[in-house]
Formats: C-alpha cells, structure tokens, sequence
C-alpha cells in the first residue's frame, strides 16, 4: 500500500514516517500498561494488597472460553455452547497478595490481551475491529474553569479564584488563589494539603517564599516593618516583603492562598501543629470525625500519582524531578498561568492507543478496590478483598466491540471494519481522534468550541477535511504520514518549572 501511494508522486519520494504509521500500534504492549494499572490502583490500599507482577500463559489457546456464549436460555445446566469464531488474543495473568486480619492469601486475575491481527486490526469473535489514535493533551488540560491533573486512577481538578486580600490598613490587593477539589464538588485551597503534610514553616521553605514570609504573634504595635505588608491571620499577623509581593504574581497568589485557609482561632501553636491543619483538611468532609477524614483525605492524595503519570511527566517537562504529588502540585501551582493559556496546538499532545484501549478495567478495578476502602471497618473481610480481584477476563475485548454499554466503559470511539484491500487501510491507520477515556470530554456529550478548534499547527499535519462527522465536527481526523509531529522522544511540554523565589 505504501508503495503504491509512494510512487504515485515524486513528491513523496517514499519518505513515510513508519514509526507513525505502523510503529505506534506494533510497539504499544497493552499488557505492560494493565501492569501500570495495577501498580497504581493497588496504591489506593498499600496495607490490603501488593502487586507482585504479570505473566502470558506458556500454552497457545484459541480462546474457547471467549467463544462460550452469554444466552444461557433454552440451554441445559453446565451445558457449553461453542462458537466458531476466531479471537487473536493471549492470556496475560496479573497476580496479587491479600493481606487482612493476620492472614495473607495469593489471588490473580486474567485479562484476554488482544493483539494486531494485521497491522491495524484486532481480530475479535471473527470479526475485525479497528480503533483509531487518540491525541490528548500531555499532562494536563483545561475544562471551563479548571486545570485537570489526569493520571491513571483521578482527575485531580485545581481552580483558580479571584482573591481579593486586605491588609491591616484597609489596603486592598488582586490577584488570586489556587483551590483543589477534596471531593466532586468540594474545593479547598491546595495550600492546605502541605500543611496537613509538612507543616506551616517547611511548606514556605518547599517552595522557596520563606525569606519573603514570616508570621507576628502579639500586639506589635510601633515594630510593624516598613518594608513589609502585614495581614491578620486567625489570630497572628501575615507579613510579606514588599517588593517581591508587587513584582511576582506567584508570590502573591501564594500569600492570598494562605490566608484562605485561616480560622479566627489560629495561633502560633495551632499554625505549628500539623495535626491541626490535618483535621481541619478532614472538616471539609465531616466536622465529628474532621481528623479521621483529613487522614483519609492526605492518604488519598498522596498516593494519587502512579509511576506512569510520574514517568510522563518526567519526559515531557525539563527540570528538576517530581517524583510525588506533592512535587507535581508545586509545579502546576507555579506554573498556573501558563498551563491554562497553553493552546490546543499539537506541541501539546501526544498519542494513545492501548492506553486508553484499557481504561474500562482501570474503572472496574478502581472502583473495586475503592468499595472496599469505604466499607466500614467492623465489615471488611478477607472474602470482601477476594471479590475485588473478581474481574471478568473477557473485559477489554467486550468493550472493544460494544458489548459492554458505553456509560460503564466510556468506550465510543473503536468499530467494526469491513475495509476489502490493503488501501482502504490509510484510513484505519491514520485515523485520529480527541475524544474517548481521559480526554476533556469523556463525561460530557458536549464539546466545547475551544477542543472542536483547529490551531495552526493542525495544518500539513492532519487533514482538515476528512474524517469530519456532521455529529461531532473537529473531533476526529486523519494524521499526515509523513512528518514526524509526535515523536515520543521530543520535550513538546517546554515550561521551565521554577520556584518562586528563583
């Protein structure tokens, strides 16, 4: 196929990006990101479950168990009903140790790992299935209001209000303040999880405003310094630099951050005790058991960033390592206006296939394993942690070709092929989409004009043209074959990711 449209224009010279058309798909191991999968949804429970690898079945199998039928009527008991049709897949075992009440036992899951069956299909029931390319924004993207922090297991929402502060004066200042959702509809500011984590003086120190920031107890009176500004802080007063204050906007929102999370009973004790701001992390969710839920909260949190997202974020932005949410959340904070006003440009994106092909088994097992998390103490059992690893093998196949309904899976965008010769192909090769798990629209039947938009660097990259449906126009397209725009090992995130003070 290549060939031939390579010699039907000198033009093309024959120069086609391989790695693009065929590499993406050949070197996308599925199996390796349900491994990344695991590591990260068994973070949610570290004292319940342990991850302890994968492995393929030695013996080559035609899947009868995938051919077995679901109709179960007018059949009799036990009774096994065979289909015929072929399934190009293998059987890839994911094994764990359980760990309750003094006891530890080995459970695993197998999950049915569908391969190419040429170089664009998936051969499923007998049947051909082709899944198109999916461009999502690198590591974050911005929905109405908020910046989405996407790793494997959340959406990690952080918001940026308007703040208006005023210092003891009367002097009021703009600028604003960065919350972060503590639940679906609660935000609280992102400062507030540090003090809970760190304490009050060494999240100064963490990002670099500790010699610009420094706390008064007392009447002070006649000592209040001439080059600071004072604010009142429960019951302490705030003082910060002038200087820096006027010049650096971080700085700013990073002191109208603080003073969000204030009550009127601070004081010098209450702002150095982190078990304070712990319970007052917790009195987001339930004031009686404010301490319990800050802890619950703070445990969640910090184990939010998987080693995918880590690794991605590693490769896509220069600078110093982020190896923890904390870290991640410090850079996203300091970055706040560049992240949001970045376009929708392709120098902002990246390819998907198989990691987004998985994402109906990351959703089961999160939310298995987060059912048993919230299940009141005195009922987890070990049998209740057996369940969660209750996971049907034929999962991803069935999501693959719409057996599973699209609101449990989130899966629209992989269809039946009935293309009859090797040129019709270009079109299931190169077909590129913004839509499906993880992107800005995966909950919503509505996209916004902003994602539907073509920035410039769209052209000679992707066709304008084709690919367009008259449901969902700007939302899927055919990439260029001949440049090398999504080169994995390009740094297309080029934020430098400095602390304030620097």
């Amino acid at each position: 196929m290549l060939d031939l449209i390579a010699n039907f224009s000198k033009m093309n010279d024959g120069k086609f990006n391989d790695d693009l058309i065929y590499g993406i798909r050949k070197n996308d191991e599925m199996a390796k990101y349900i491994d990344e999968a695991c590591k990260a949804v068994v973070q949610l429970a570290p004292e319940y479950v342990k991850y302890m690898g994968y492995h393929y079945q030695n013996i080559r199998s035609k899947m009868i168990e995938l051919n077995k039928s679901d109709d179960t009527t007018n059949t009799k008991k036990n009774e096994i009903r065979i289909n015929v049709n072929n399934t190009y897949a293998k059987e890839a075992i994911f094994d764990f140790e359980c760990s309750f009440g003094g006891q530890t036992v080995k459970q695993s899951f197998s999950i049915w790992v569908p391969m190419l069956y040429d170089n664009s299909h998936y051969l499923i029931r007998g049947n051909k299935y082709s899944c198109p390319l999916q461009i999502i924004d690198a590591i974050t993207f911005t929905k109405k209001n908020t910046l989405v922090l996407k790793t494997i297991t959340r959406a990690i929402k952080f918001l940026r209000e308007k703040a208006v502060i005023t210092d003891i004066y009367g002097q009021r200042y703009t600028t604003s303040k960065i919350m972060i959702y503590s639940t679906a509809k609660k935000a609280v500011p992102v400062l507030l999880y540090y003090f809970a984590c760190y304490g009050f003086y060494k999240t100064l120190k963490y990002f670099g405003v500790d010699e610009y920031i420094s706390l008064y107890s007392g009447d002070i009176g006649s000592n209040i310094p001439k080059d600071k500004y004072i604010f009142k802080f429960g019951s302490v007063f705030l003082a910060v630099k002038q200087q820096p204050f006027n010049t650096n906007s971080v700085l700013r929102q990073f002191v109208a951050t603080i003073l969000a999370t204030q009550k009127r009973t601070m004081n010098m004790n209450y702002i150095r005790n982190p078990v304070k701001w712990i319970s007052l992390l917790g009195e987001t969710l339930s004031i009686q058991k404010s301490l319990e839920k800050g802890m619950a909260l703070l445990k969640t949190f910090n184990s939010s960033l998987d080693y995918h997202t880590r690794d991605l974020i590693k490769q896509l932005v220069p600078g110093t390592e982020r190896n923890n949410i904390f870290a991640v959340t410090r850079w996203i904070f300091t970055n706040y206006a560049t992240l949001t006003s970045k376009d929708d440009g392709l120098q902002n994106k990246r390819i998907r296939l198989s990691e987004y092909l998985i994402s109906p088994f990351i959703k089961m097992f999160t939310e298995k394993i987060y059912r048993f998390i919230n299940t009141p103490e005195k009922y987890k059992t070990l049998d209740g942690l057996c369940d969660v690893f209750k996971i049907k093998s034929t999962l991803i196949l069935n999501s693959i070709i719409g057996k599973i309904s699209t609101e449990k899976t989130g899966m629209t965008i992989a269809k039946y092929s009935n293309e009859p010769n090797d040129d019709a192909l270009a079109n299931t090769l190169l077909m590129a989409t913004k839509t499906g798990p993880g992107s800005p629209s995966e909950k919503s039947k509505r996209v916004s004009m902003q994602l539907r938009q073509f920035p410039i660097d769209y052209l000679g990259n992707v066709c304008l043209v084709e690919g367009q449906s008259a449901g969902a126009p700007g939302m899927s397209h055919y990439i260029c074959p001949l440049n090398d725009t999504f080169d994995k090992d390009k740094k297309i995130f080029n934020i430098d990711p400095v602390l304030i003070k620097k």
